[in-house]
């Protein structure tokens, strides 16, 4: 049987430091290596719980400031984590956008 992935956005490679935490608690230092307009693979040993919502500071290349940003935890591995951005303002839009148009389409499988 063929798997079809149901993402409504182009999953693309990235080379990116993410910031992230949940709640209060202190931001751990992750990576992300794959990012789409809809959310991003962050991978990290300290992984959240399913559902739980964090929060990510990334810096995007070709942007003065970083990235501040909502998203919610929706699936996990040993290693890291799946998360769906939550609403994007125009200028967080504008900046993923841009530099998503520099990377490598990741195939569908």
């Amino acid at each position: 049987m063929v798997h079809k992935e149901r993402r409504r956005h182009t999953r693309k490679r990235v080379d990116l430091e993410v910031r992230y935490r949940v709640g209060d608690a202190e931001r751990v230092v992750a990576h992300a290596n794959d990012m789409s307009m809809g959310g991003m693979f962050v991978r990290t040993a300290r992984v959240p719980a399913f559902g739980s919502t964090v929060e990510l500071e990334l810096q995007v290349p070709g942007h003065a400031t970083a990235i501040v940003l909502a998203a919610v935890v929706r699936w996990t591995t040993p290693d890291g984590m799946g998360v769906q951005f939550q609403l994007l303002g125009a200028r967080d839009t504008y900046a993923i956008t841009e530099h998503l148009a520099t990377c490598e389409a990741i195939p569908e499988t």
